[in-house]
């Protein structure tokens, strides 16, 4: 259940970008290892708009995965 949780708020944030007529950010999604379908339900999103990237990496914890979310933004300003 709790995974079904997660999956829905992280469908209802990439969503709500996906909508929005801002052409000028980037949507920065880390898969930190994840065991369910979240990594390649974002892999699809980021297929259907560039402005949407996505990094997996092994499973190293909430810090590494922001850090590693840092080290590829691009933009001027970084929201958390």
């Amino acid at each position: 259940m709790y995974q079904y949780i997660i999956l829905k708020n992280i469908l209802a944030i990439v969503l709500k970008y996906i909508k929005t007529k801002r052409k000028d950010f980037e949507l920065l999604l880390i898969d930190d290892g994840s065991k369910d379908q979240s990594g390649r339900i974002c892999d699809t999103y980021a297929t259907k708009d560039d402005r949407i990237k996505v990094i997996h990496k092994k499973n190293g914890g909430v810090s590494s995965a922001r850090n590693l979310g840092i080290d590829h933004a691009k933009g001027e300003m970084i929201f958390l």
